[in-house]
């Protein structure tokens, strides 16, 4: 069993090539879709974020050869753009494309319905309780009005409710019966 690396067999440093000083023209040239991606990280003015964005999704299109394919290098631009916080351009930019990109399909977006989902349904739940809440209130109050002698304050202390709702409700009860005596 060898217990050495010969001389010839190991390397002692290597070249790192910084994409960000490189120009994005040379990766959106390329026939390699991952080179394509690599574009996002190139050196270019803010101001050419979206031109950058769409020409590669662009040349992803042009260079995919099924559905599926695309949306796997478009997935992979998706993610390295929100890198560059360009997550707001990329969405708009796909929700533009062409046929080739579903935006119901996209995981972001999937996960983006589901949370506004939740975030409607307990809202939904807050709602119909403060609705209950106000019924029941209503209904306390109504009860208090026609059952007993209690000053409007005392009824909406033990509500808790305003005095101003207190009124409010006497009123319409007064308003009501006024009309069923006509």
């Amino acid at each position: 069993m060898r217990t050495q690396v010969l001389p010839d067999e190991s390397f002692t440093g290597f070249e790192v090539i910084n994409v960000g000083d490189m120009n994005p023209y040379n990766f959106l040239s390329s026939a390699d879709p991952q080179a394509i991606i690599l574009a996002i990280f190139a050196d270019y003015p803010k101001e050419q974020s979206e031109d950058i964005l769409r020409l590669s999704f662009r040349r992803l299109s042009e260079l995919s050869h099924s559905a599926a394919e695309f949306s796997k290098y478009s997935n992979m631009l998706t993610m390295l753009a929100r890198l560059r916080d360009l997550q707001d351009l990329t969405i708009k930019i796909k929700e533009e494309m062409p046929y080739r990109f579903e935006i119901e399909k996209d995981p972001y977006f999937i996960k983006g319905i589901d949370k506004g989902i939740d975030k409607g349904i307990d809202k939904g739940i807050e709602i119909g309780a403060r609705k209950a809440k106000a019924e029941k209130d209503y209904t306390f109050v109504i009860s208090l009005l026609e059952k007993t002698n209690f000053s409007d304050a005392k009824i909406a202390a033990l509500v808790s409710v305003t005095v101003e709702y207190v009124k409010e409700v006497r009123a319409e009860i007064s308003s009501v019966k006024k009309e069923l005596l006509e």
